[in-house]
């Protein structure tokens, strides 16, 4: 079972210990120290983190590293083939609820300002269209890890992992390069001169009032952001370590905590702590430390880990939503509803709030008839109909289809998806 959360959510925070009595296994690699660097008793300073916790706040401070630091080219010394190929079965067999539980994690992930961005200035996702093309890109990357063996050089999965290091490294030295006056601006929605559509956001006003009502004392104490950690007018590096770290959070976090909320009712520890194993691996071959690494350890330290970057770091940042935030999370999941259709916003985050125990009046009092059947539904598949075996295979075998069929799109189509028009790109006037 995953450690309690709400165990982690007291004031000054009384860490969990093992059974033994000794120091916590609390490994969280949110970024971290408040806004400002006063140490009222209502904020939260480094005295209130796991041990480990401050550990991880070094990563904010280094860079993606060359190969010669992380090689690429040769296996760690750690990897065990055998159990990353139990990862890789694991991930097969309940793919159909991991892709869900991987969409919905983006949600968190998006809540770190600084990264949000730095996904705005890609310019790659802001539009549903483009983001239907950069996430299903993910998705098939994603999948080739799943599907191929990664650590040999002749494998796709393989070529997938050199062209996403590129692809981070450029980035990262881009934006560390160059002077931050060039590209803040680009990093909003709101002020940014090469965007020129509305900000598609009816909810966030009553979600920040939802989220302030929320049971968390962390939430009431200050935010944590990946921003923090640095003092008053000293530069951040975009795309660090910690960044990374907490993407594999995002891919591992919420299957670890929660299996039966995702199809994986019959999943036993030793699934869990193989599919860990898997991503350790895929965030080695990523650029990570060893030591920053949110895989390593085993099943109990890295399930404490996930429990305490949601009291940390994402309960008490859905206080402080953005606009951009959810315009950013709205176009992620209409892209991911070219190809898989039904998904939404409003049903998908409720059952993110349902998972993490919040409540959500004002949403639940928004969202529509259609909205409120699908999470309903998703509640009944995933922590029911999926113990069927057959009924999880053919959900597998259509979550399968529909990224080959979405491989395949001709041009007529995907020019229709382009041409699509939403009413918020013709009722906002700040831009």
């Amino acid at each position: 079972m995953p450690p309690n959360i709400e165990a982690v959510d007291q004031t000054r925070i009384n860490i969990e210990t093992d059974e033994n009595g000794n120091d916590p296994v609390t490994n969280v690699k949110t970024a971290i120290i408040t806004n400002d660097n006063s140490h009222d008793k209502d904020k939260l300073d480094r005295d209130d983190l796991p041990q480990d916790l401050k550990e991880y706040l070094g990563a904010l401070d280094e860079h993606l590293p060359n190969d010669y630091m992380v090689p690429i080219d040769i296996k760690p010394t750690w990897l065990n083939i055998e159990k990353c190929k139990q990862g890789q079965k694991f991930a097969q067999q309940y793919y159909f609820g991991l892709n869900y539980a991987e969409m919905i994690s983006l949600y968190l992930l998006f809540l770190d300002h600084e990264n949000l961005g730095v996904l705005i200035y890609t310019q790659k996702s802001h539009t549903p269209y483009k983001a239907f093309q950069r996430y299903l890109s993910t998705v098939l990357r994603v999948k080739s890890w799943f599907d191929t063996e990664f650590w040999n050089p002749n494998e796709l999965g393989y070529k997938n992992l050199k062209i996403v290091r590129a692809m981070h490294l450029n980035v990262s030295k881009k934006l560390n390069e160059t002077n931050p006056a060039e590209f803040q601006a680009e990093f909003s929605l709101s002020d940014n001169p090469k965007y020129h559509d509305g900000v598609w956001c009816p909810l966030t006003s009553d979600l920040k009032e939802d989220f302030s009502r929320m049971k968390c004392p962390m939430a009431r104490r200050g935010i944590w952001s990946s921003q923090n950690g640095k003092a008053s007018g000293e530069r951040r590096i975009f795309i660090n370590q910690f960044n990374m770290s907490m993407t594999q959070f995002g891919f591992v976090g919420l299957m670890l905590l929660y299996p039966d909320k995702f199809g994986a009712c019959n999943a036993t520890d030793e699934e869990l702590e193989a599919f860990a194993h898997l991503w350790k691996a895929i965030g080695y071959y990523l650029g990570i430390k060893d030591k920053y690494n949110f895989c390593k350890g085993d099943l109990k330290e890295i399930q404490q880990r996930c429990s305490n970057v949601l009291a940390y770091w994402i309960k008490p940042n859905l206080t402080d939503i953005t606009q951009d935030w959810e315009h950013m999370s709205r176009c992620m999941t209409e892209g991911v509803s070219y190809y898989v259709p039904g998904v939404n916003f409003e049903s998908s985050f409720k059952y993110l709030c349902w998972i993490l125990d919040i409540e959500t009046p004002k949403l639940d009092s928004k969202m529509t008839v259609v909205q409120s059947w699908t999470f309903y539904t998703n509640k009944l598949v995933m922590c029911y109909l999926t113990k069927v075996p057959f009924i999880l295979d053919f959900l597998n075998w259509t979550v399968r289809v529909a990224i080959k069929k979405a491989t395949k799109n001709d041009a007529d189509k995907l020019a229709k998806l382009q041409k699509k028009t939403y009413s918020f790109q013709n009722e906002s006037s700040r831009l």
